[in-house]
């Protein structure tokens, strides 16, 4: 081992291995950076022929980085993350609450890693663990930056829109009065009425947003006859005559009368903009009630399909329809407050999209 001189030294060249691998990855952000910032520290002190890193992705293990290049041996670990390279150290990287990968180091060519090397590489997969829990942190942080941002520009637009309509028509009926026949105001008053209408949907889907954030959405259930529930929503639409409904019946639900009015009146409009006319469905099925909104367009996009009930989602095919990618969002947190579920049905007989809502009956 050597005099107490020689293993102070040891030590502390140790501590300063330890030290400098805590720095290597301290400000790296993808995969690629935090690995070969580490990676050349231990050139230093350990004899490397390659490194690489893996990370789960969905049930398999890929290969996100190597250093200084992939090795062929390394493009195929198992499940436990072995390889088959020899003298490889394998080690999991661990985060706060998941596995995240593994970290395999080759030594070079007719070398064995000491134990004091082994503790090195350890230290340095635990480093590069955190990096990359960091990393998805400050992903995941600017994604919601992102977000925000697209959402306040799309509410700017989507406020300014009807209110510009009405303002113009305003002016106009004030400027030119005197000029303007009676099926004319009609028509200006008409499209501000419209305008104005949007204008009040818009708001409303912004305080819900502020009530769920709040976590002040409180079901008040009372008994309620589904068909005149039915009635009012298709009142409420945008286009109430693209909004079919069943032949009227006595089936009653106990439940919250406004909140499953809102998230119907959200899949009504949606499926109207999208698919033309919105059809409403009820039926039981054992202790559960089962009401079906679809409608005749091209169905849901393959990029939102996934992400249909999730906040802000868009379909880029779709980029030219007015809306802030809400009201579906909006629409299953309601479902949820009632104790229902909701989702899209890919496999319904025929065209068009079909959402369905379970609700205890």
């Amino acid at each position: 081992m050597g005099d107490d001189g020689s293993v102070g030294r040891r030590i502390e060249d140790i501590s300063t291995v330890v030290a400098a691998l805590s720095r290597a990855a301290g400000n790296a952000l993808d995969p690629s950076s935090i690995l070969a910032r580490t990676a050349a520290v231990l050139d230093d002190v350990v004899e490397i022929g390659h490194v690489s890193l893996w990370t789960w992705s969905g049930d398999r293990l890929s290969l996100a980085a190597t250093h200084p290049r992939a090795d062929r041996e390394l493009r195929t670990i198992d499940l436990d993350g072995e390889t088959s390279a020899p003298g490889a150290v394998s080690v999991t990287l661990h985060g706060r609450a998941v596995t995240l990968g593994r970290l395999i180091v080759v030594p070079a060519e007719g070398t064995t890693f000491e134990a004091t090397e082994q503790a090195l590489i350890d230290i340095a997969a635990s480093q590069i663990a955190g990096a990359l829990e960091r990393a998805q942190l400050f992903a995941e942080v600017m994604e919601l930056e992102r977000l925000k941002s697209d959402f306040i520009a799309r509410v700017s637009h989507e406020l300014r829109t009807p209110i510009t309509i009405i303002n113009g028509f305003l002016e106009t009926l004030i400027a030119h009065d005197e000029r303007l026949d009676t099926e004319q105001r009609l028509h200006m008053l008409e499209r501000s009425r419209a305008a104005a209408s949007r204008l009040g949907d818009l708001i409303e889907e912004l305080l819900i947003l502020s009530r769920i954030e709040g976590g002040v959405l409180t079901p008040q259930p009372e008994t309620v006859v589904l068909t005149e529930l039915f009635d009012v929503v298709r009142a409420a639409a945008a286009e109430p005559d693209q909004v079919l409904l069943p032949l009227p019946a006595d089936d009653r639900i106990a439940t919250d009368r406004a909140l499953l009015v809102r998230a119907l009146g959200l899949l009504v409009d949606n499926a109207v903009k999208y698919g033309g006319v919105a059809e409403l469905v009820t039926r039981s099925d054992g202790d559960t009630r089962i009401i079906e909104v679809r409608d005749r367009g091209s169905g849901f996009p393959d990029d939102v399909r996934a992400t249909a009930f999730e906040m802000f989602t868009r379909s880029q095919s779709n980029g030219a329809v007015p809306g802030l990618g809400v009201g579906l969002a909006i629409a299953r947190t309601l479902v949820e407050v009632l104790d229902g579920t909701i989702a899209i049905d890919d496999a319904h007989p025929g065209p068009g999209a079909l959402v369905r809502i379970v609700l205890p009956g």
